[in-house]
């Protein structure tokens, strides 16, 4: 049982480490700044809305 177990979780590691080196790191990381720079753009366009429309109340 315990054999079994450890070869088990040998052949999960393995599974894992194939699927990790398959993965295009580079487009990921790329894809990653792309969404964070999106992110930044639609934060400050908030920002820029909400000074407007302060200083459209007053």
């Amino acid at each position: 049982m315990l054999v079994r177990n450890i070869q088990e979780f040998i052949h999960n590691l393995e599974l894992r480490t194939e699927l990790l080196s398959s993965f295009d790191l580079e487009a990921i990381f790329k894809e990653n700044n792309r969404l964070n720079l999106m992110r930044s753009k639609a934060i400050s366009n908030r920002l820029m809305l909400l000074y407007f429309c302060h200083n459209l109340r007053q």
